[in-house]
């Protein structure tokens, strides 16, 4: 083979291979321990893009693999090989590395999308507000509901709507200051389903919320142990509720140079800290209940100190569904909002994704039966 040759086919397997291992990696974050790590963390975290991008990527390849195959084999098959003309054509050299190219990213596309088809894309589990006002709770099931509200964009009506609709017990609302979440019990009052607003007292909790009905139990206000948190601990018998909000992760390079956004070490830190603080958040109880918005999908909590807690969405089936932003499909969003729980003493039932005006987040409501004796 001329050294040119050569060279051309060289600088190709390396262009593939530029391409393939970006795939592996992203495919295999939580394994190589690269999921807190740019751009590592924001591509794992919407697993349905990257198996949307990975398979077309692999159409592409493939169809270039079957042209350039097509017009070899039809080369060869002209050529007379009992002609002694100087000039016979020369058929192009088999397409493996497009061939290569297409398999590979085939099967990272594959495996990324068998990820979230484990994780649960029940495509019941999207519903709406008069979806899940037909799917009442069982006698003795729990219902939670977390909301991101986006700073109070979603009209307290709207909130109290979601919660009368999923027949709600306990309400995590990062991004929700106090005051509404007060306004929210008030409206839900009037209808006669009097709820607790918890934090009694604004804190500097990043204005995270939560509110639990008065028939699931009487809570005490439990402060806010980590940043972006609330916590209710029960007055006499019933499970400890936390609401998280954990910090953002850092804007990947070139979109923070681009934005002029600050890519710093430390921030990259303190999003890691406060994933692993809010999902260190089951230690406070043996059978609580941690929610909200983690800013993290199960990918980036791959390691941490869980408690045994599972994901209630995951195990009702429907936790490979974006919760964010609302703006894309939910196969293409990142499940970040999230109910844990102590299989132990819960047994998730259901779990569905609703989309609410206002807010960029879709919300969650998910369900549980209990089997502590004495749980409410």
């Amino acid at each position: 083979m001329p050294p040119r040759r050569f060279l051309l086919r060289a600088l190709r397997w390396i262009a593939a291979a530029l391409l393939i291992l970006p795939a592996l990696a992203v495919t295999a974050a939580p394994l190589l321990r690269l999921q807190h790590i740019a751009p590592f963390a924001q591509a794992v975290s919407a697993r349905g893009l990257v198996a949307t991008a990975l398979l077309v990527a692999a159409l592409a390849a493939f169809t270039f693999f079957s042209a350039t195959a097509i017009r070899r084999r039809r080369i060869i098959r002209s050529i007379n090989p009992r002609s002694r003309a100087r000039n016979k054509p020369v058929p192009p050299p088999f397409p493996a590395i497009s061939l290569t190219l297409a398999l590979a990213l085939a099967a990272t596309g594959g495996i990324n999308l068998a990820v979230l088809s484990a994780r649960g894309l029940d495509s019941g589990a999207r519903t709406t507000l008069e979806g899940l006002a037909a799917t009442p709770a069982e006698p003795g099931e729990v219902t939670v509901v977390v909301l991101n509200t986006q700073w109070t964009n979603v009209p307290v009506a709207d909130i109290a709507e979601l919660i009368r609709a999923s027949e709600a017990d306990v309400v995590l609302l990062p991004e929700t200051p106090i005051i509404v979440a007060i306004h929210v019990t008030d409206v839900l009052a009037l209808d006669g389903t009097p709820f607790q607003a918890i934090p009694l007292l604004k804190r500097d909790s990043r204005d995270t919320s939560l509110l639990v009905a008065e028939s699931f139990g009487l809570y005490d206000d439990g402060g806010s142990p980590i940043l972006g948190s609330a916590q209710a601990i029960p007055a006499e018998a019933g499970p400890t509720i936390t609401a998280v909000h954990a910090f953002p992760p850092p804007t990947p390079w070139p979109l923070s140079a681009l934005y002029g956004i600050p890519d710093t070490s430390d921030h990259q830190a303190r999003w890691v800290n406060e994933v692993r603080d809010a999902v260190g958040q089951c230690r406070a109880d043996a059978w609580g209940i941690v929610g909200g918005d983690f800013n993290a999908t199960r990918d980036h909590t791959a390691w941490f100190d869980d408690c045994g807690y599972v994901d209630v969405m995951v195990e009702a089936g429907a936790g490979g569904w974006g919760t964010w932003p609302d703006a894309v499909p939910a196969f293409l969003g990142a499940p970040i909002d999230r109910v844990l729980v102590d299989p132990a003493h819960w047994t998730p039932t259901a779990g569905w994704i609703v989309e609410m005006q206002g807010t960029d987040h879709r919300a969650v409501v998910a369900r549980m039966m209990p089997f502590e004796p004495g749980a409410p």
